[in-house]
């Protein structure tokens, strides 16, 4: 449900679904989060959330993808 919200633009409703999950553990969900955190202007909020991404990736795919979000230009796509 958040991914369908950000992708229609609500991100703040996004945000709120994704902080309503308790607790916020899956790689995927904190991706979700810091994207949306992001688009919503919560900057400060965004990178913390992909700090906790970084640390929750299994992968060394995953933690490039992170990393290039996080430090590269917040490409979304």
């Amino acid at each position: 449900m958040p991914e369908c919200l950000c992708s229609l633009g609500r991100y703040k409703d996004a945000v709120a679904c994704y902080q309503a999950v308790k607790p916020l553990t899956m790689f995927h969900d904190v991706c979700g989060l810091a994207l949306s955190l992001f688009m919503a202007g919560q900057l400060k909020d965004s990178y913390q959330a992909y700090e906790q991404a970084f640390q929750l990736a299994d992968t060394d795919a995953d933690r490039s993808c992170v990393s290039n979000r996080h430090g590269h230009g917040w490409d979304t796509h």
